[in-house]
């Protein structure tokens, strides 16, 4: 029947569009009480959203198919609905027949007897919109190991311009000055060691508020995370330092269920490879990397809403998804460097490129104490995310050299600018619907969900002191110095980010072989 093929492909489509962040026209909204405008002319964008995905899967399933029926005719069951397909069924079900009731103030049988505010609190329950926090914990990740390389590129330096301020660091460093048991200042070295090791450590904490209620579809959480990083780097010549470093993150997310309708978390675990260089002169230094992250997630919703009517149960329910994400990236800085006497000042210019992409998934149920309801998993397309995020900043900083050693307080600070601003795009569809309803909905679903754009500027904020712990042990017979020991604590806190708070506290060793 053509005319039933025509309204069941309108359908799919109405369910591909359901979630798109962006005013739906009157005539994309899907048919059904759940769409009716005297209820989502009060619903928040979100519930709006939820409102039109639920109604328009319903419609797919209650539709009559190309083949004649419908796959799950609401006067009773099919063949074809059972299984997976009827929990979908009997969950969108319920939220079209709570939506009947306010609308009529009739019981149906399958309604749950909110009102318009209950229920559109259970439309909120039923989006996967937690998965959007995935691109926020890899990009953090990325930004918490392009600064770390940051400031192991900045002892670089030091140990490289030997004529800061008049003193002779490089010397310092080569004859034990900063040591009680290296070697006499007195002793002769031709050099210091081209290769270093270095190890860091970087904690970070912070918040993100909700936007589900002021048009956005990210809900709030807290986040905590922990980093390590370990790297080589071998000096070339006075000029020239590469290297690469190993990093390891891992990091939580909770979400806030007093300011989201939401319960639940993820957690990431992962590594990044990261190769650097850096060229320095008296009057400019430049420097560059390339890396690869990959990390893996493991998410977890709650899916809980009540029921007012005593013959249809409240949804306490869970799903997990195990996902993983791949990213490459690339940094270009580029700095002048003033002394007076034992002051220092950087000014220095810098660029971050990110691409970043999350593989699809499939969420499976979780068990959870009390269970009631099943049917809330989702497929989930997998999201790319470019970041080119861009700086200016000036660090300045003073040369301390008492008899215990050589330490270098600095403040610094750097404005950044988004220049790839755009927000991105989640595909999610309810798990478990026939291979052709599946397959019709995924050919036309450009994105189910929308993540938060990105700021357009932002400041960091920086202090801390890099210092040398420990001067050259030994001289080698060919008079190159070695064994000596740097250090470095920082904490940097990010400022100008709607409804985010970042917090970064790190610190590190460099061992000179």
């Amino acid at each position: 029947m053509p005319g039933a093929a025509i309204s069941r492909i309108t359908a799919l489509l109405f369910i591909a569009t359901a979630f798109v962040p962006h005013i739906v026209a009157a005539q994309t909204r899907p048919a059904g009480a759940l769409a009716d405008p005297v209820l989502t002319d009060r619903f928040s964008e979100f519930e709006r959203r939820a409102a039109f995905a639920n109604q328009a899967t319903y419609n797919a399933l209650t539709l009559p198919s190309s083949k004649g029926a419908a796959i799950c005719p609401p006067q009773g069951a099919a063949t074809t609905c059972q299984g997976a397909v009827l929990e979908v069924f009997n969950n969108v079900r319920e939220l079209v027949q709570t939506a009947e009731e306010v609308l009529t103030g009739t019981d149906r049988p399958f309604g749950l007897n909110l009102d318009i505010k209950g229920l559109g609190a259970a439309l909120r329950w039923t989006a996967p919109e937690e998965l959007l926090a995935q691109g926020s914990m890899s990009k953090e990740f990325l930004n918490n190991q392009v600064s770390m390389l940051g400031n192991r590129m900045a002892a670089v330096r030091a140990a490289s311009r030997s004529n800061l301020a008049g003193l002779d660091v490089g010397a310092l460093i080569r004859t034990g000055y900063a040591s009680t048991d290296g070697v006499p200042p007195g002793s002769t070295a031709g050099g210091w060691s081209r290769l270093s090791t270095f190890f860091d450590a970087a904690g970070s904490f912070g918040d993100k508020a909700d936007s589900t209620n002021i048009g956005g579809f990210e809900d709030a959480f807290d986040f905590r995370s922990h980093e390590f990083t370990l790297g080589l780097d071998y000096r070339f010549s006075d000029n020239l330092v590469a290297g690469g470093l190993f990093g390891y993150s891992g990091r939580n997310v909770d979400f806030d269920a007093s300011q989201s309708v939401v319960a639940g978390s993820i957690e990431s675990r992962g590594y990044s490879l990261i190769a650097f260089a850096q060229w320095d002169q008296m009057r400019f230094y430049a420097s560059g990397s390339l890396g690869y992250q990959r990390l893996n997630f493991d998410t977890y919703r709650r899916i809980m809403f009540a029921s007012l009517d005593p013959d249809v149960a409240s949804i306490n329910t869970a799903v997990a998804g195990s996902p993983d994400s791949n990213a490459l990236l690339a940094t270009l800085d580029f700095g002048v460097p003033l002394e007076w006497k034992s002051i220092g000042v950087d000014l220095y210019v810098k660029a971050d490129y990110q691409h970043l992409e999350t593989g699809r998934f499939s969420e499976s149920e979780a068990p959870v104490t009390g269970n009631s309801g099943s049917g809330f998993q989702f497929d989930v397309a997998g999201q790319t995310i470019r970041s080119l995020d861009t700086a200016i900043g000036i660090k300045l900083q003073h040369v301390w050299t008492p008899d215990f050693g050589v330490l270098v307080p600095y403040v610094r600070g750097e404005y950044h600018r988004q220049l790839e601003n755009g927000s991105h795009g989640l595909s999610t569809i309810y798990a478990g619907l026939p291979d052709d309803v599946d397959a019709a909905i995924r050919q036309s679903l450009d994105f189910a969900l929308q993540s938060d754009a990105p700021d357009k500027a932002f400041h960091v904020l920086s202090g801390g002191v890099s210092a040398v712990l420990r001067g050259s042990s030994r001289i080698s017979a060919a008079g190159v110095a070695g064994g000596g020991l740097q250090g470095y604590l920082q904490y940097a806190t990010v400022r100008g980010r709607a409804r985010y708070n970042d917090n970064v506290i790190t610190g590190g060793l460099r061992y000179e072989f």
